[in-house]
């Protein structure tokens, strides 16, 4: 079978890929192995509670976002977080301290010490460094802030987004803006201030963080029903053969076999499941592919009676820094953020553990991992009674970690689609791990590949 355009894996970026090309009348087929796409936006009901194991909300922080709910219908189903779940809190000493968002917060902040708040106010006068090309996260954190900023605010944070250690990442490629900010501006605080004048002077406004009635799992199961015809479920990849202006892929579904050929492939699989398959001319990739590394990830969901919890629920939730030796990550008030996550008397977590911090968590028993989480847990939050209801899930491979070798693994993959144009490498593991990078990498691709099409 012939198609302008194969598409490897049906994760939000397959099929937000398949959605815009569908738009500019480009013929196209999405090969799946599960019987469900999605990837790893998932989302249960099961009786009063609505369980996210994977994204569990979005921000429109493209506009991308907000105009693919609203070409899909789901407008009306759009859930917004409430403005009362706004304060992030971090651990400290066991205790709760809000992340200071404003000026004035920060001077009666007691997660920070006096002195770092000094090396807040002396950030604008740190000198660029010279030579950035493989300084980590961590090392730019203490250079421009200090440790302690580092300890108690990044390290959670990265903890909480790439369930990653900020020693390891690069923190030009895991978080470009900052660097951008520091080259242009000179200093973290400036160009800040700059970005948000700016935005201000547009008209922009921070796009708001959402869910939908049904979880996060509408997204994907509204673009699969858009373009259902053209994706093929419980199809496995076999083999992919490169050669100058074509792409032949073989493919399993139960006891058949299939061959596809298209003028142009695309492979949003995750970068150890494509480097299965690299082979022949294309079998250098193989060890940049592998090198990408998914650490594994727990989540459990928990509900407890609202009488049962001494403590406000005025939050989004909290991050737990790695000096606080706990066995999690960070949880999410669930219900406090969206509603209809639990019945009205009760409120809804969703703990996260393992990532960098404990990937030992592969090895362990699930169950007792998950019963030392929520006691620590509940200790935190003053809960004195066990939860009514739990679920756990266990992702073995979670979020792709953009460590300190990654530009080396971004230059191959470019080097790839030079040496077989028409082959395009696409993913989390490339331009940002959240959902909208997802969606607005998607949309960017799809005009480069309507370009190539109808050029």
């Amino acid at each position: 079978m012939h198609k302008p355009v194969l598409i490897l894996g049906a994760g939000i970026t397959g099929l937000a890929l398949g959605y815009f090309l569908q738009q500019q009348g480009i013929d196209f087929i999405i090969l799946e192995k599960d019987v469900r796409p999605g990837g790893h936006i998932r989302s249960f009901r099961e009786g009063p509670y609505l369980i996210d194991v994977g994204p569990n909300s979005l921000q429109a922080q493209y506009p991308v976002v907000q105009q693919m709910v609203d070409e899909l219908g789901l407008q009306g189903q759009q859930v917004f977080a409430r403005t009362a779940a706004s304060k992030r809190y971090i651990l400290r000493g066991g205790k709760l301290h809000p992340l200071p968002m404003q000026p004035k917060d920060l001077i009666v902040s007691r997660l920070l010490s006096f002195r770092a708040k000094m090396q807040l106010l002396r950030e604008p006068f740190v000198k660029p460094a010279r030579e950035q090309a493989a300084e980590s996260l961590a090392g730019f954190v203490r250079r421009r802030l200090g440790e302690e900023w580092l300890d108690y605010v990044v390290n959670p944070f990265i903890a909480g987004i790439f369930a990653g250690d900020p020693e390891q990442l690069h923190a030009a490629s895991a978080f470009p803006m900052l660097y951008r900010l520091e080259q242009e501006y000179g200093s973290l605080l400036k160009g800040m201030k700059q970005m948000v004048k700016s935005k201000q002077n547009a008209g922009l406004a921070r796009g708001q963080i959402f869910s939908f009635e049904s979880g996060m799992q509408a997204l994907p199961d509204a673009l699969y029903a858009r373009l259902h015809q053209q994706v093929m479920t419980e199809m496995s990849v076999s083999s992919i053969r490169c050669q100058a202006g074509s792409f032949e892929v073989g493919c399993r579904q139960g006891a058949n076999s299939y061959n596809f050929t298209s003028q142009v492939l695309v492979s949003t699989l995750p970068a150890y499941a494509l480097a299965e398959l690299a082979e022949g001319d294309c079998a250098w990739i193989k060890p940049h592919l592998q090198a990408i590394v998914y650490p594994p990830v727990m989540v459990v969901f928990a509900a407890y009676p609202l009488d049962a919890i001494r403590r406000s629920l005025d939050g989004f939730g909290f991050l737990v820094p790695a000096k606080e030796n706990l066995s999690f990550l960070g949880a999410i008030w669930s219900s406090s953020i969206l509603p209809g996550r639990a019945p009205a008397d009760q409120a809804a977590f969703t703990l996260f553990a393992g990532g960098m911090r404990h990937p030992e968590i592969a090895t362990t028993n699930h169950q007792e991992w998950a019963t030392r989480m929520l006691k620590e847990f509940e200790k935190i939050m003053d809960i004195h009674q066990p939860p009514v209801f739990t679920r756990q899930w266990y992702w073995k491979e979670a979020i792709p970690q953009y460590d300190l070798s990654y530009p080396a693994h971004v230059s191959a993959f470019q080097q790839l689609e030079q040496q077989f144009p028409g082959l395009y490498l696409a993913g989390n593991y490339r331009g940002g791990i959240s959902v909208g990078n997802c969606l607005q990498a998607a949309r960017q691709l799809a005009e480069r590949i309507v370009g190539q099409i109808k050029g």
